[in-house]
């Protein structure tokens, strides 16, 4: 079965350390680029009865008005066993929730990031800890499956402000958070900031110490660590992520969207004019088309399955029909310096693999 993942490159402020493909937009702009948002989607109709998932990123989906979100929401599959919607606390209302109630969308993911005030100022966002209460509570009365995006890492965020958070966010008994590190991206304000000297990163072992505790709090209130930035109570993991993680197929639909599908990925179009001229033509707007060799296909499985803080040895040889360590020749070295472990058909992450991951996949790859 697919996902669906559609992408809105729209908002209504740019956040400082986003680097994801949006801008600020008039209506009309708006209106043109749902128009061709549909049309690619028609042209991928013939799939829709193998779309399980559909989830609406961003940009942010929710600064769209109310009837160009109808009019995107009518064409998209129906009976979706998990349908998402990105948002900001501050679009919430009753008419927003209905509508999505009225279109089977069942699962909210809420850009919270922090319930800090003064930290919401400084990454630019638009919403308080009041509205995101407000939020949460109205949310909760429409019984929509409810996740809410953290992230540590902040300029002059401290141990006593991820405590807050933590509390905070379990004391609202959400069911799903996400909970990033903030990581300096080019080309966004925070890194322009960066360079003139206006803003201080953390050190990297002040965010491990975050992450450590975020990771114990989670698990001492009843949420399972799923994957690497990801907590869920029991049965609220998400359907639609886990695709991504398990290495499985799914559509990307929209400006610079990507895409996994036929054992091919691809990437749209990027520039609007470019992604409009293919659809004036009735053609994908696919920038980029790359197929997934078996080698390629492997490091993947075990990338993403690090993700997930545990790969499973004998479906990767039922798979691939190789044994692992054949595969990869440098996972006994990875045993050898505790990033991982075996466990019987297992191998897991230990606290050193989950705090260095990024230097365990380079490793993985020499």
């Amino acid at each position: 079965m697919l996902g669906l993942y559609v992408h809105i490159p729209f908002c209504n402020n740019i956040c400082y350390y986003c680097d994801f493909t949006k801008k600020i937009a008039k209506q009309k702009e708006k209106e043109k680029y749902i128009n061709y948002l549909i049309k690619e989607i028609k042209l991928y109709q013939k799939y829709f009865a193998d779309i399980e998932t559909v989830y609406i990123g961003g940009g942010t989906p929710s600064s769209l008005n109310l009837s160009l979100l109808e009019k995107l929401l009518i064409v998209l599959p129906k009976k979706i066993k998990e349908f998402t919607i990105e948002c900001n606390p501050e679009d919430i209302n009753q008419e927003f929730l209905a509508l999505l109630v009225k279109y089977n969308v069942n699962r909210i993911s809420l850009g919270v990031q922090t319930f800090n005030n003064k930290l919401l100022k400084t990454i630019n966002r638009k919403h308080t800890y009041q509205t995101t209460v407000k939020s949460v509570e109205l949310i909760k009365k429409y019984q929509l499956n409810l996740n809410i995006d953290l992230i540590f890492g902040i300029p002059k965020q401290n141990l006593a402000n991820i405590q807050f958070d933590l509390k905070t966010a379990t004391a609202l008994d959400v069911n799903h958070i996400s909970y990033y590190c903030l990581i300096l991206e080019n080309k966004t304000v925070f890194s322009k900031m960066y360079k003139e000297n206006k803003i201080e990163l953390l050190e990297e072992e002040l965010e491990a110490s975050f992450y450590e505790l975020i990771i114990n709090f989670l698990k001492e209130n009843g949420y399972l660590h799923y994957e690497i930035s990801n907590f869920s109570k029991s049965g609220y993991q998400s359907i639609h992520n886990i695709k991504y993680w398990q290495n499985q197929e799914y559509i990307g639909v929209g400006n610079n969207a990507s895409g996994y599908l036929n054992n091919k990925r691809y990437i749209n179009k990027k520039l609007f004019a470019d992604y409009y001229q293919s659809l004036d033509q009735d053609q994908l707007p696919i920038a980029e088309i790359n197929k997934v060799s078996k080698k390629d296909s492997m490091y993947e499985y075990v990338m993403l399955g690090f993700r997930m803080l545990q790969i499973d040895m004998l479906d990767f040889e039922k798979r691939y029909q190789i044994d692992i360590f054949e595969a990869f020749t440098n996972l006994n070295e990875l045993i050898t310096d505790n990033f991982i472990e075996k466990e019987k058909n297992f191998l897991k992450l230990t606290n050193k693999g989950l705090l260095l991951n990024n230097e365990l996949l380079i490793k993985l790859m020499e």
